[in-house]
């Protein structure tokens, strides 16, 4: 079962085989939320995690990698509350990492060797890095 946990080990999230998604407040022992992949398709309603999923430094925020089928989006939650705070531009490339900065910036590479970084609540790429190297800024694919 894939699972993270926050920095200050107070909150875990765990991923089902289905894409159900369970964050708990581990010194409280109970659940704060849980997301399922809803019947009638509404995809900003549910998180289909297909992908790695990290907790922010200051462990506000979880981020997940979201596969529909077709593209992969990162999606960011508030941790206690589940609220989505923000997502990505859509990739056709499996985002296989991420890392998250103090100021919500999120990196994440792709299977095909793509640096990206995402400023969490924008919907466009801040910067892209590609082998050899070379960077393109604010360039969403």
């Amino acid at each position: 079962v894939p699972t993270t946990m926050s920095s200050d080990g107070r909150i875990v999230a765990y991923v089902y085989a289905d894409g159900h998604v369970s964050v708990q407040n581990v010194t409280a022992s109970h659940e704060l939320w849980h997301r399922e992949i809803p019947d009638d398709g509404h995809e900003d309603e549910c998180i289909n995690v297909r992908g790695p999923m990290k907790f922010s430094p200051d462990g506000e925020a979880l981020l997940t990698a979201r596969w529909n089928g077709e593209t992969f989006r990162i999606y960011g939650y508030d941790a206690v509350t589940g609220i989505c705070l923000g997502k990505s531009p859509r990739y056709k490339t499996a985002i296989k990492g991420l890392a998250i900065t103090a100021d919500h910036v999120v990196y994440f590479w792709d299977s095909a060797g793509v640096i990206r970084a995402w400023k969490a609540g924008e919907n466009r790429e801040q910067l892209r890095f590609h082998w050899p190297l070379t960077t393109t800024q604010n360039q969403a694919t």
